[in-house]
């Protein structure tokens, strides 16, 4: 069949493009032809969401030109994924049955964030409605701009509406869809599939808490170590992600001067990722490096997929301190692959693929706090025997989240929508 996926940056920007960058090409594989329409190509400085054949950028056409083209195309189905114009979604419906991964709560919540900031962090599980507009100031859901709160909830009500038309919802966690339901969409319209991660793992070696492969150029660890090193009395803690407030960057940092306390040893954190928030929590960082010399923090920027796995295979713990719900939380099954247990905040689809004691553990999210995620990141390292058994426990859980029986599914929910279709052609 002839397949469209479009998508809003046509560069690596955060979990829809990573998705996109590994479906593409299974899809492809897979014997289907596979085309790529973008919104905008960017960000400039970030590897390319891979794309074979024909591929438009509507940043460097035109909507006209692109719509022309692609309806020239004569695609048997579209595969949107974290569409943001609304004309170039509208259009896309009129041009053949289309399929929609929802990456977020952009078509449900005002602000996207899907949480409260005020009086406390809280996920809020609240329909979108007009309510919302009431709640959007006093429980500091956005910023401060009323023009902002209302386009923005314009914006949203039409989107939603515009989901509605699509055959079939997909998201990544029962979380999601739970609040899909919530919003009016009928339970077979929408399904949980689970991001798919490649099966494949670096070369690895036995490894225990305070262990690492020292990599002088990015953690400044030792200079000219050889290449695996035994630390016994240093961890070495991950953040992964776009660095923005929800991601919970600074309660990470506010947690490290409790969890060296329970742990007895130094911390050393890589925080890898780029974002506008960046900048507070490097000013934060060497706050807390000057305050406790037992702990170190070091920023990477932004890193490919490949530099991130390699970066996987230095480190003991990933630590996934989000405040706001995540829809999945793709970095988890990433590390794990890896063998790298995780520790994170029990909100939105974390707990789909982080289980207590098994590959990690968690934190209540009902409020996030340091303390509690201090705990969590302690219970994870202090025992060198359970530790080993999360590091097995990661790489199993993990391999539950295959690239292969993600597409052999995707592939029946399009094959099941032409079905609906008897004058088209599934080529």
């Amino acid at each position: 069949m002839r397949i469209v996926v479009i998508g809003a940056f046509a560069r690596s920007c955060g979990g829809a493009e990573s998705y996109m960058s590994r479906v593409i090409p299974a899809l492809r594989d897979a014997g289907h032809e596979v085309a790529t329409l973008f919104e905008v190509d960017g960000p400039g400085d970030r590897s390319r969401v891979s794309s074979f054949g024909r591929a438009w950028c509507i940043s460097e056409i035109g909507l006209a030109k692109a719509l022309r083209d692609l309806r020239g195309w004569s695609p048997d189905i579209i595969y949107a994924n974290a569409v943001s114009d609304l004309e170039l979604e509208h259009e896309i419906l009129e041009t053949a049955p289309a399929v929609h991964f929802a990456h977020g709560y952009a078509p449900t919540c005002i602000s996207g964030r899907k949480a409260h900031a005020f009086p406390s962090v809280r996920m809020c599980a609240r329909p979108f409605g007009w309510q919302c507009l009431f709640h959007y100031f006093p429980r500091r859901c956005g910023g401060l701009s009323p023009m902002t709160m209302w386009r923005n909830y314009l914006e949203s009500a039409e989107h939603l509406k515009v989901m509605q038309r699509y055959r079939h919802i997909l998201v990544a966690s029962e979380a999601m869809r739970l609040e899909y339901l919530r919003n009016g969409f009928r339970a077979d319209q929408v399904e949980t599939l689970l991001y798919p991660i490649p099966s494949e793992k670096p070369v690895s070696f036995p490894r225990k808490p305070g262990q690492v492969r020292s990599d002088a150029a990015r953690c400044g660890l030792q200079n000219g170590a050889e290449a695996t090193t035994l630390h016994p009395a240093l961890s070495h803690l991950l953040f992964a992600g776009r660095m923005v407030a929800a991601k919970g960057g600074l309660i990470l940092l506010e947690a490290l001067p409790d969890a060296v306390a329970k742990l007895g040893r130094p911390l050393h954190l890589t925080m890898a990722g780029d974002g506008p928030a960046r900048s507070g929590w490097e000013r934060q960082a060497r706050v807390l490096s000057r305050k406790r010399p037992s702990i170190s923090v070091e920023f990477t920027g932004w890193l490919g997929e490949e530099d991130l796995r390699e970066l996987f295979e230095t480190c003991d713990l990933l630590v996934v301190p989000s405040v706001w719900p995540e829809p999945f939380g793709l970095v988890g099954t990433e590390a794990g692959i890896c063998s790298v247990p995780a520790a994170a905040f029990d909100v939105g689809g974390i707990s789909e693929w982080l289980q207590d004691g098994i590959n990690g553990f968690l934190a209540s999210g009902d409020p996030p706090t340091a303390i509690g995620l201090a705990i969590a990141i302690a219970k994870c390292l202090i025992d060198p025997q359970r530790y080993h058994q999360l590091r097995q426990g990661a790489r199993q859980l993990a391999m539950r989240f295959g690239l292969e029986r993600h597409v052999r599914r995707l592939l029946e929910i399009f094959s099941s929508v032409l079905a609906e279709e008897p004058s088209r052609s599934t080529g």
